[in-house]
């Protein structure tokens, strides 16, 4: 059960998705947890603190990797692959990928390769290669 920091006990394996909702008349944080019958609660306090309580490891399905970029003279470079094993979901934002060397955080400038050669900046925008990913990175670089 979590719910330390919350008004509500919830079962996390009853989870699906939490989403942050908006503070209260008293400026508490209140979120809203969907559960996998369907319903859902509203629980107050700030539901990302407690988040990895219900965090689930899924396994991955081989052929998805890690992709990191460097700047190389003013231009970023695939820096190297890692593959995926598994995915941390706790259900308050996209799955976050675990390699062999630990969990990817969205402050590392990585990206998902999936098996078909897609590359996925999470909750941003999908590729159709590694080569158009890095130019549009460049790309954008070049422009800001």
């Amino acid at each position: 059960m979590f719910g330390k920091n919350l008004d509500t006990y919830i079962n996390p394996r009853h989870v699906i998705r939490a989403r942050r909702a908006n503070k209260n008349e008293h400026g508490a944080e209140q979120s809203t947890v969907h559960l996998i019958d369907g319903t859902s609660e509203t629980v107050t306090g700030d539901i990302f603190e407690v988040a990895d309580e219900f965090a689930q490891i899924i396994p991955a399905f081989p052929g998805f990797e890690y992709i990191y970029a460097a700047e190389d003279n003013g231009v970023l470079v695939e820096l190297g692959r890692e593959p995926i094993i598994a995915w941390r979901c706790n259900g308050t934002d996209e799955p976050t990928p675990i390699t062999a060397s630990g969990i990817e955080r969205s402050l590392n400038s990585g990206v998902i390769l999936d098996p078909k050669g897609n590359v996925i900046r999470q909750g941003i925008q999908t590729f159709d290669s590694v080569e158009d990913w890095l130019n549009a990175m460049n790309d954008d670089r070049r422009s800001a």
